[in-house]
């Protein structure tokens, strides 16, 4: 017959056991809970700080970016004096003679555009290439809103919001959309009247301007719409909206349907590049572009080789150089 007392008793040692045990069980949760949060905190603070840094030098790398390109394409703005020549329609399809003339300027200028690119890598300054490291080492963090849609959605981005795992392409885009789009075409083609006292009268030359920098422009987005495929990964979506703190449509809808998958290229609008808000829509380019494909795949290709020699030199020379050296070159740039 069963003991009642030794039943009570059993189940009351067990009782104490799992009591124990689930105490025990509490600690280590909570341990684990606290070590998580620093690390978080750290981390998230370090985040902060890395952009604050970037936010703080933007100013001083712009400045050098613009200088840099005012240097190395002065003989393409200085063909700006034509400018009438570069004022039409880019999207009229009429074969006249006189806008074969102006096509061929126009195929001109930009060529003289790209040769000064090519030939810059030859000789480029050790302080230009400290600046542009910083934008393409592993773990960046960007200021609010300074990638467009059209790099975010080619980037892959940590828990924390910085680029990872990036490849010599993704450096690529980042570079050119930085020299190219971001300061030859809007900080100093669109302002050309501001930067060059010699065009400071010339009101007529906006529309010559606009066309060179849409034509640019679409150039840039047109290499890397083909060579660098959207990342399809809607949590490096969520990593960089989440800690910048953007409102992005794709990613609400990921939270409204997050058992079902998303296809992150079935709205056209997400992959959209803010930098053309100033330019020609690219439809208005498009006849361009068909019109002289061969000259404009000759003009992608080019762009496309020094961009990816451009990385390939910051790194190697990264690799082959003291530390302490680019340390110097850093603090004679950002003091």
């Amino acid at each position: 017959m069963f003991d009642r007392s030794k039943k009570k008793l059993f189940l009351k040692n067990l009782t104490k056991e799992n009591w124990l045990k689930l105490f025990k069980q509490f600690i280590y949760l909570y341990i684990f809970w606290s070590s998580a949060k620093k690390y978080s905190i750290k981390n998230s603070q370090k985040r902060k700080n890395a952009i604050l840094s970037r936010t703080k030098h933007i100013v001083s790398d712009i400045t050098i970016l613009k200088d840099l390109a005012i240097y190395i394409e002065e003989s393409f703005f200085h063909e700006f004096r034509y400018y009438q020549q570069f004022n039409y329609k880019l999207n009229i399809k009429s074969q006249g003679e006189k806008k074969q003339i102006i096509k061929k300027q126009i195929l001109k200028i930009i060529k003289i555009f790209i040769e000064n690119l090519e030939s810059s890598l030859n000789d480029l300054p050790l302080e230009v290439q400290a600046v542009l490291k910083e934008y393409i080492k592993q773990k960046s963090y960007f200021p609010k809103k300074y990638l467009s849609k059209f790099q975010i959605n080619r980037i892959d981005f940590n828990f924390y919001g910085g680029t990872e795992n990036l490849t010599t392409c993704q450096c690529a885009m980042i570079l050119s959309y930085l020299i190219i789009n971001g300061v030859t075409v809007q900080q100093i083609l669109l302002h050309i009247r501001d930067v060059f006292t010699e065009y400071s009268d010339c009101y007529e030359i906006d529309k010559a301007i606009k066309n060179i920098g849409s034509i640019l422009h679409y150039l840039v987005r047109d290499i890397f719409k083909k060579n660098q495929k959207k990342i399809n990964d809607i949590l490096a979506l969520f990593n960089y909206y989440r800690n910048y703190h953007l409102y992005n449509g794709q990613i609400e809808k990921f939270k409204d349907k997050i058992n079902k998958k998303i296809n992150i290229n079935e709205n056209e609008n997400e992959d959209e590049d803010e930098y053309s808000a100033s330019l020609l829509s690219y439809r208005e380019v498009k006849d361009f572009f068909n019109e002289n494909s061969k000259y404009i795949n000759e003009f992608k290709e080019a762009i496309y080789n020094w961009s990816i020699g451009l990385v390939k030199k910051i790194k190697n020379n990264e690799k082959n150089s003291d530390s302490s050296f680019q340390n110097k070159i850093k603090s004679s740039i950002y003091g």
